[in-house]
This record gives structure tokens, sequence and C-alpha cells, in this order.
């Protein structure tokens, strides 16, 4: 007889503890679906908005005069959204989609169909920011003092030196090598990770054009500044890391 989970991954009832987080979140979707949670709050947000703005992913992230959105969501207020799957809204309704460290947890068919989606989603000329760990920078830990990266990057080597002792000392390493990116995409529950070039074939695969890359907060369009949860990692590590890309959906001419 094989022998049973260890005690830390069962619950107060002695199920495993991946059991029962799939039992509970089941359990919350059906609830919402009876009430017509996500229904109502898209309805109402909609209803109110001059300038309606979708939020992919936003985990507890929660920004003021943006429709949050995530695939199990923490808050009330929070619609649910699987950001991989067509979305409960006509063509053209947002003005701007924002999806902050979301699609490198996504397979790239995944990421593929969450773009296209949003396409559709966009009006013409609507705007979409995508941030996510730059594959180009985590390529950079393998180096024994990895390099801080493009310019658009604040800080110096001394902070890239830090954020490589910082993944290490967490990811249980020895300090920076081949071992820390495969480290860093497994603690971090990651899929795909893109460079510049690979997220900006993306992008315009997926229909969107005049691909701009921008600074951790930095944007030409003021919706889209300052939405960076940077609280979460040390200071200066998230602006290191992260590539910030913007693509518009594309004006299509008038029909003939």
């Amino acid at each position: 007889r094989p022998p049973g989970p260890p005690p830390e991954a069962v619950d107060g009832n002695g199920l495993p503890r991946a059991v029962a987080t799939r039992g509970y979140r089941l359990a919350r979707r059906a609830g919402r679906f009876a009430l017509g949670t996500d229904r109502r709050l898209g309805a109402r947000y909609l209803a109110d908005a001059d300038e309606p703005k979708l939020h992919l992913g936003c985990g507890g992230h929660l920004l003021a005069g943006w429709l949050n959105t995530d695939l199990h969501p923490r808050n009330p207020s929070v619609l649910r959204l699987d950001a991989t799957s067509r979305y409960p809204f006509p063509p053209a309704t947002f003005r701007y989609v924002y999806a902050e460290h979301l699609i490198a947890h996504l397979s790239h068919p995944g990421a593929a169909a969450m773009l296209e989606e949003c396409r559709r989603a966009l009006v013409p000329g609507g705007r979409i920011r995508v941030a996510t760990p730059d594959l180009a920078f985590l390529l950079g830990l393998t180096e024994r003092s990895p390099s801080p990266g493009p310019e658009r990057r604040e800080g110096s080597r001394r902070l890239a030196d830090r954020y490589a002792a910082w993944q290490s000392d967490r990811l249980g390493l020895p300090g920076p090598n081949g071992f820390s990116v495969n480290a860093f995409m497994r603690h971090w529950g990651l899929r795909f990770n893109y460079d510049r070039r690979t997220l900006e074939r993306l992008l315009s695969k997926c229909g969107f054009r005049s691909v701009v890359e921008c600074g951790l907060d930095e944007s030409g369009e003021p919706p889209l500044r300052g939405l960076a949860h940077s609280e979460r990692l040390p200071p200066g590590f998230l602006a290191l890391e992260t590539l910030t890309l913007e693509a518009e959906r594309p004006v299509e001419p008038p029909s003939a």
C-alpha cells in the first residue's frame, strides 16, 4: 500500500490540499454562477464607465476605475474570467486592456488565445499593455555578474547582482548558474517566457500594430501609467526583471 500524503499536504479534514482547493474553487464558481455575480459585476461596471478598462489576472492588485478580473477571484468585487476563453463582452467594448505578469503563466497557444480575445474586446484604436518577466534578463542570471539589461531599466549592475543573489537564496541555489532560469520558472509557476522579439511577434500575429516598449510605470497614455504592483518584490526588482509592451488594435478602413 502506498504511503499517504505528508501531513502538510492535507487539510483539517484529512483531504489532500490540492483536492480540497479544487473542491472549494468549484463550489465558489457554482455559487457565483447561481447568484449571477459575474454578470452583475460586468453590467454594473460597463454602465458606469466612461472609458472601459479591462484588467486581466489581477490577483489581489485591484486597480481603481478598471474592471478587475481573475480566474480565481479572492475579492467579491473581482469578476471571474478565464483569460484564455471567450470573454462575456461584445466586440469593441474596452478602450484599454492590462495584463501584468499573467501571460508567462499561460502556454504559448493559451497566450495567443488571450491576445486574440483582447483584440476582439478592444475598440479600434484601443491599446493593450502586457508586462512579463523578460527572458533576456533571466538568461543573464546564468552569467557570473548579470547585466541589468537595456537602458530602459532602473538601477545598475549592483542592483542586478542583488537581484541574482536574492533569487538564488529564495530558490535554494548556491549562486546564479544554469539552474537559475529553470528554478525561477518552476518557483513562480511560469510556462512560457518572452523576450521582446518573441512577444512582439505574437502581438503582431494576433492582429496588433504599433508595438512599443515602455518603462515599468511609463506610457504615452495617461490611463496606462503607474499600474505596476511593485510592492510585491524588493525595491527596484520588478522594474529590473519586467518587459512591458503596448500595442494597438488597428482602426479598420471603411468597407468599400
